[in-house]
């Protein structure tokens, strides 16, 4: 599965796309039976086409194809705020082989997108798509936050599990491997 460079669609300039779909594909390469192609490689291919980021579903096939991957992870930051923190990402994940029978057209419909949808019904459409916004001001993130980092190394430093949600970059590493096991589950 390669990753694409992500959108940034949450108004905050302070986010770093890139380390972002670092660390998207270091959480997704955690996932039993996924190989992960690296962003490098997706970046390595927009740049030989003149672009900085993948700009529809068909540029995402082709991308895909071009790299020799099954599927193509496309993804936006949708809401970034280092402070509470809050995460908001829309990822969707496109395959020329994939079954879309899964996809529930109606709700689909009413998810955020990285791309606007397109008019032809015979274009593209992923696989599928996962849309969530983690504040960890909420009790159930937090529980969700504590089952992540007591499977890690959480306890070898004074905030213990907290520390995943002190730390942005701790906390996006947890945001992104939730997206990334919905996608692929």
């Amino acid at each position: 599965v390669a990753i694409a460079p992500p959108i940034n669609a949450s108004g905050c300039p302070d986010v770093d796309m890139l380390k972002v779909a670092d660390l998207m594909a270091s959480e997704l390469s955690t996932i039993p039976g996924i190989g992960v192609i690296g962003v490098n490689r997706v970046l390595a291919v927009l740049a030989e086409q003149g672009q900085r980021q993948v700009a529809s579903a068909e540029h995402a096939l082709a991308v895909c194809d071009r790299l020799g991957a099954d599927a193509i992870i496309v993804f936006a930051v949708t809401e970034y705020n280092p402070y509470t923190p809050v995460v908001g990402i829309v990822a969707e994940l496109y395959s020329k082989q994939a079954d879309r029978a899964q996809l529930d057209p109606v709700a689909t419909s009413r998810m955020a997108r990285p791309f606007p949808v397109p008019p032809d019904e015979r274009a593209p459409k992923p696989w599928a798509q996962v849309q969530k916004t983690f504040n960890a001001s909420h009790e159930a993130i937090q529980k969700n936050v504590k089952e992540y980092a007591d499977g890690r190394d959480a306890n070898k430093t004074p905030l213990g599990w907290k520390r995943y949600l002190a730390s942005q970059e701790c906390y996006l590493r947890y945001c992104c491997y939730s997206v990334a096991r919905d996608l692929v589950q």
